[in-house]
């Protein structure tokens, strides 16, 4: 995850949600001292990021931000999107993707309507 979202989580006054999971934070501050449940990465994050999928046995699930999402996307680094469009209109948020994204096709692999409106959207990436 981007670091904007790691702060907004850990502002929510929560117990930490990914406690079973590996986490890494991408930041471009330096020093940081890792945590018991995250590690933060402060260089190389689309050189960590390769590494990390080469040596996967699992899929990486990304918790954006619009900076790190936009990052990863134009480095060719996300294979699907997971989108949930939520049935309410915000007059502010957060954006999907941040700065300028590269222009990406996208084919839809699944959609699913849920009771409370919400609605749950697979795309895989990079298809021409």
């Amino acid at each position: 995850m981007g670091y904007k979202t790691y702060e907004q989580l850990i502002n929510w006054g929560i117990d930490f949600p990914y406690p079973d999971k590996k986490n890494y934070v991408f930041t471009n501050k330096s020093g940081l001292e890792n945590t018991e449940y995250v590690e933060f990465i402060s260089e190389n994050h689309a050189a960590f990021t390769r590494k990390l999928k080469e040596e996967a046995t699992e899929n990486i699930w990304l918790i954006g931000g619009g900076q790190i999402n936009t990052f990863l996307l134009n480095e060719g680094l996300i294979d699907e999107l997971h989108i949930h469009v939520m049935p309410i209109i915000l007059p502010d948020g957060i954006e999907l993707f941040e700065l300028v994204p590269k222009e990406t096709q996208l084919k839809l692999i699944s959609s699913k309507q849920y009771e409370s409106g919400v609605v749950e959207l697979k795309y895989e990436l990079g298809l021409s």
